[in-house]
């Protein structure tokens, strides 16, 4: 099975290859049967990697210890649902992923712009590569192996097989519309048409990165046991920024679309999330850049920065060839419109990117020039991307009511005071409870604004739902993904700023008293695997004197790492998370704790699926 995935790689380079060559030769020749066949290339190239992809899947679940990839990420002690997620555990098998995805797309792209299918192949052609000669998931062991190494504990979670799937879907699906405006740049057409063509694309890439982030979040919450979810590291950090940027092209797509203009602007965020998105493979498989989710030193990383260089070297003279064609003319807005508030959008998103790509590449480049590595910590982010952040979330609540062109001030200021009230109340509130630092009576002031703004514009597109008796107005789909991003940010704001956490030393039958709770530890159980020793705390929660339930805090060893892994207990409400780590357990059965309350996590979710909810209804046909 190894020598038909291995053959399946290699005739993929090749058959790729050839699509580039076919397709360009076609456009420029206009050879009709050349641009059939490299359509049908295309097709093979599709079919090729699905072999490849089940050659490996079946090695894996099969436990074949003759294959390296497989005895370092798999064990016969592996259910074969976590078997079957080490074909992302690891490098090559990740890289692989990412190539089968992107066939999968290319295959339902329906273009007949032979630049559009030579942009694919030529991605195609350069993960073919990789995967053949420079990281070969089907390279033999050096002997058979009668047992594997088994798969990094921190990832038999179900969390994890769903995560990686999803964020390379997101990468995948980013390469079509790159590849769209490389051939809308190269054929001279329209933008304006190229912009729709690649709208959907773009909301599906968009929606599977955004959810990929978030399942990642909390694979982070409920693994790790740190008790956060966001640890601004540069893997993290890296897949945000293709987010963000894309969000930028999608409001910028709007006034394109509508208004003709900010053409640049959407051509320039097209290419820099499809960059984005290898920049973030470069951070995750250089070993240039220092992070707990990166693999270690390769040098793929070389490649993927002259792969970078080449497409960003090309985007950017032909961009310049066609700067005539892409300004557009918005001189006639005024200060107070929907166009100025978008513009102002595309340059917040922007700062947030920068600002993510300087605190990734600064401790490298340190290092590279000074001989010793800079630190960048958590308040560097706290200094510089929350306050953009912020000014977006603002944003959303100052646009509610505003019109293209230009908005008369008096019915816009109108339509601010339900927003404004919503502010008053994000500020009172936690003043009348005793809060009195600033920072956080801003941010509840400005997620209330926002937020009562997002309602207003909910209940009006309720009200216009019900009267016209439309099926699912598409632009409302927008409105549930902006909801989304206010219950996002109320769970970082709660969370942030209200944390309580103690550190403590209990016997069995002890007590200790957390906020509202009381917690005793009543003992710990421990079993034998052939995986890991298991320490399974238990611990009851207690209001006064009502018990609402019981948490099972473990903490285990792991025989192939031969290392303790946390695994936490958790009680979740609207309010807030009880979140306990069992920190240490001593043989007279004293175990440490590591307790605290995060509030208002919950709502990171909730928001986090309405922003994949209110892409779906984007795409609803027929509701534009």
């Amino acid at each position: 099975m190894a020598t038909i995935g291995y053959a399946s790689l290699q005739l993929t380079l090749v058959v790729s290859l050839y699509a580039v060559l076919a397709s360009l030769v076609a456009q420029v020749k206009g050879f009709k049967e050349l641009a059939e066949s490299a359509r049908r290339s295309i097709q093979a190239v599709a079919f090729l990697t699905t072999v490849a992809f089940v050659s490996l899947a079946y090695l894996l679940i099969k436990r074949d210890f003759t294959i390296l990839y497989v005895v370092r990420h798999t064990s016969t002690a592996l259910s074969p649902l976590y078997a079957f997620s080490a074909f992302w555990a690891g490098q090559e098998g990740s890289l692989l992923l990412w190539l089968w995805l992107l066939a999968l797309f290319t295959l339902l792209v329906s273009a007949k712009q032979n630049y559009v299918l030579a942009v694919l192949a030529a991605v195609e052609a350069f993960f073919a590569l990789i995967v053949t000669f420079l990281s070969n998931p089907f390279t033999p062991a050096p002997h058979p192996f009668a047992e594997g190494m088994g798969l990094n504990p921190l990832l038999e979670n179900f969390s994890m097989v769903i995560h990686p799937p999803t964020v390379f879907a997101g990468y995948a699906g980013l390469t079509i519309p790159f590849s769209y405006a490389i051939a809308y740049l190269l054929s001279g057409k329209p933008f304006e048409e190229m912009v729709r063509r690649v709208r959907i694309w773009t909301i599906v890439a968009w929606a599977f990165l955004g959810a990929g982030i978030i399942i990642g979040g909390w694979w982070a919450y409920i693994e790790l046991g740190w008790g956060g979810y966001w640890a601004w590291d540069p893997v993290e950090n890296s897949s945000l920024i293709p987010w963000l940027t894309t969000t930028a092209f999608l409001h910028s797509a709007v006034v394109t679309e509508r208004r003709h203009y900010f053409k640049g602007w959407s051509l320039f965020f097209i290419i820099l999330s499809f960059l984005s998105c290898l920049f973030a493979t470069f951070v995750t498989r250089s070993g240039f850049i220092q992070s707990v989710h990166a693999f270690a030193e390769s040098p793929l990383g070389s490649y993927f920065l002259a792969f970078i260089a080449f497409w960003a070297f090309l985007a950017g003279l032909l961009a310049l060839k066609r700067r005539v064609t892409l300004s557009g003319n918005g001189s006639g807005s005024q200060l107070l419109s929907r166009d100025t508030a978008f513009y102002l959008l595309n340059w917040l998103f922007l700062g947030e990117a920068v600002m993510l790509f300087l605190g990734i590449i600064f401790p490298a480049f340190s290092h590279l020039f000074y001989g010793r590595e800079a630190e960048v910590g958590i308040s560097f982010y706290h200094r510089t991307f929350m306050p953009l952040a912020a000014l977006i979330i603002l944003l959303m609540g100052l646009c509610t009511g505003l019109s293209w062109r230009t908005t008369p001030l008096g019915p816009w200021l109108r339509r601010l005071i339900f927003p404004a009230a919503g502010g008053f109340l994000g500020i009172s509130i936690p003043l009348l409870a005793g809060e009195r630092s600033i920072l956080p009576l801003l941010s509840w002031g400005v997620v209330g604004f926002a937020g009562a703004g997002i309602i207003r514009e909910l209940v009006r597109g309720l009200r216009e739902f019900w009267r016209r008796r439309r099926i699912i107005p598409r632009p409302y789909g927008g409105y549930l993904v902006h909801a989304g991003v206010a219950l996002l940010a109320l769970g970082v704001v709660g969370s942030s700023f209200y944390k309580t956490d103690v550190l403590v030393s209990l016997k069995p039958g002890e007590t200790v008293d957390i906020g509202h709770y009381t917690l005793k530890y009543v003992g710990y159980h421990q079993e034998s695997s052939p995986t890991k020793e298991r320490f399974r705390a238990e611990v009851e929660v207690y209001e006064g004197n009502r018990l609402l339930g019981k948490i099972y805090p473990e903490k285990n060893f792991y025989y192939n790492v031969e290392q303790w892994v946390s695994e936490i207990g958790l009680r979740s409400t609207p309010a807030e998370d009880l979140y306990l780590i069992l920190a240490s357990l001593e043989q007279d059965g004293t175990a440490t704790f590591q307790l605290e309350i995060n509030p208002m996590v919950l709502w990171i979710w909730v928001g986090g699926g309405l922003l994949v909810l209110g892409a779906v209804l984007s795409l609803w046909p027929g509701g534009g």
